[in-house]
């Protein structure tokens, strides 16, 4: 992620968090189902006022924040695939490919 990609993400999911990263939701990606494994990165998410998802790689809040991110340390967590599920709608129509990663393609298309 460049530089000015995080900051334009990080007002909007801190937004969303009220300041803190750990009222949101820890996604964890990495799955031996997933064909992109290697490359996965977790994401913590936070909800809009409009009620779709804004997402934040965990790897880009640790560089920002200085801070160790685990999964117990937010408000709760979720598997990918669940969260494919709950959003299941909203991926198909925010998204162009089906054989990509959804998160990552939300997350290029939140910028």
């Amino acid at each position: 992620m460049k530089e000015n990609q995080k900051s334009n993400e990080l007002y909007p999911f801190m937004k969303a968090v009220r300041g803190n990263w750990h009222n949101a939701l820890y996604l964890s990606c990495r799955q031996s189902t997933c064909t992109q494994h290697e490359s996965c990165r977790d994401f913590l998410m936070a909800v809009d006022a409009e009620g779709h998802p804004i997402l934040m790689p965990v790897d880009a809040m640790r560089s920002l924040s200085g801070e160790d991110i685990e999964p117990g340390d937010c408000l709760g967590t979720l598997e990918k695939r669940k969260f494919e599920t709950l959003y299941s709608l909203y991926i198909e129509w925010h998204t162009v490919s089906q054989t990509d990663c959804p998160l990552r393609q939300l997350l290029e298309t939140q910028t």
